[in-house]
């Protein structure tokens, strides 16, 4: 397993365990989107990965976890893309110092925490 992406801009394989839960994510998101699961029994679930739910309908937030408040530039540059091509195209920084994508349709969610995941960023608990 290779450590996290490198100033290079290389990419990691995802952590089997990472993987798992971001496959049972979108798993859980699919089950939403065809009505089978209700947004309530969601709800912790998707807390858990760092997705919070909007007041507008369809669309979800995402929190991205910056441990110690450092990233380097290829992981800027996916969040800058998930940014723009899921999101509004911009970035919050929070108090906490994370960062949080509005506006995310919930069928994007799981190919956002994959990318992020690719080069070692995760949107797990991040509160």
């Amino acid at each position: 397993m290779k450590t996290p992406a490198t100033r290079t801009g290389e990419t990691i394989s995802i952590p089997p365990d990472i993987l798992r839960e971001i496959e049972s994510f979108e798993e859980e998101a699919a089950k939403v989107l065809r009505g089978e699961l209700s947004q309530d029994l969601f709800r912790p679930f998707r807390l858990q990965h760092g997705i919070y739910g909007q007041r507008q309908p369809g669309v979800q937030m995402v929190r991205i976890k910056i441990p110690f408040g450092g990233l380097n530039s290829t992981q800027l540059r996916i969040i800058a893309e998930m940014a723009d091509r899921y999101a509004t195209g911009v970035g919050h920084v929070t108090t906490r110092q994370d960062i949080q994508l509005h506006f995310a349709a919930l069928e994007h969610v799981g190919t956002i925490m994959r990318r992020l995941a690719e080069v070692g960023v995760t949107t797990r608990e991040a509160c």
